[in-house]
């Protein structure tokens, strides 16, 4: 005899049997997907944290270089000897300081002088730290005097801004040959009286396109009188709230021929009449 065939009944209830079996996995498989959910934000939360921690680290090793190079100045093309000895080079740069830049800043007010940078065939800058901004920017400004010379003096700027700056040199070669005002400041570009990054010069494309309109020029105005100020002092100036925009004084309603204003008996004559009624009763 075979084996006997399984009814309806039976039937329904393996069915049974599987769709339990089924729902309890399929429960199983979302509690572990929450649980990897639940890790994978976690992560993701520590990953924000760290990321914003890498930020602020970031921006605080930044104004420690800032604060660090705001004194110094470094001097290229300077010639260096053979085994040459920091005394030699300190006498040697107060020299010029003297002779050359006809400053009044000597060895007593700079904190140090040294070379920079890997000793190859050329001449390595000749950084100089100062003791005091004034002195830095006392011999900024007589750098002038350097015209006509092969050494060249600049502020130590980050590398990160010294690269930017080399980026916007084209730009600031171009709005010269055009004989639009171009000066640099720190890592932006002032092109005619407005200030310019390095992302908007490079979406610009040249220099040709960078005249500002009369409306953006009063609005990129801060001062006046500021071509001649150094990048170090214009980034002081600015951390102070220094620079400041200039408010058009506005013209009182008294005072506005197009605008007529109601008569006003002085007080006086008032007075008088009421007097001189009196009187006359």
């Amino acid at each position: 005899m075979g084996d006997k065939e399984p009814n309806l009944n039976d039937l329904m209830v393996l069915i049974n049997q599987l769709r339990t079996e089924l729902s309890q996995k399929n429960d199983d498989l979302i509690e572990k997907v929450k649980s990897t959910d639940k890790k994978i934000n976690l992560l993701l939360q520590k990953s924000r944290e760290q990321s914003d921690k890498i930020t602020e680290l970031e921006g605080r090793i930044k104004q420690s270089e800032d604060a660090y190079k705001r004194k110094n100045l470094l001097l290229f093309n300077f010639p260096e000897k053979d085994n040459e000895k920091i005394y030699d080079l300190e006498k040697e740069i107060e020299s010029i300081f003297r002779d050359v830049l006809k400053t009044e800043v000597n060895l007593k007010d700079i904190d140090a002088i040294r070379r920079v940078g890997i000793n190859k065939r050329n001449n390595r800058p000749v950084l100089i730290r100062f003791l005091a901004l004034r002195c830095k920017y006392e011999v900024l400004r007589s750098a002038k005097n350097l015209k006509g010379t092969s050494l060249v003096l600049t502020e130590d700027f980050p590398l990160s801004v010294r690269e930017t700056r080399k980026k916007l040199y084209p730009f600031w070669k171009e709005a010269r040959s055009e004989n639009k005002k171009a000066f640099m400041y720190y890592d932006k570009l002032k092109i005619d009286g407005r200030f310019w990054s390095l992302d908007q010069l490079q979406k610009k494309g040249d220099a040709s396109s960078l005249s500002p309109s009369e409306s953006e020029r009063e609005d990129d105005s801060v001062s006046t009188g500021l071509d001649n100020v150094s990048d170090g002092t214009l980034r002081n100036w600015i951390r102070e709230g220094r620079l400041m925009r200039r408010k058009k004084p506005q013209k009182r309603k008294a005072d506005d021929p197009h605008i007529q204003q109601p008569f006003r008996k002085p007080q006086a004559i008032e007075r008088k009449s009421s007097k001189e009624s009196g009187r006359e009763k």
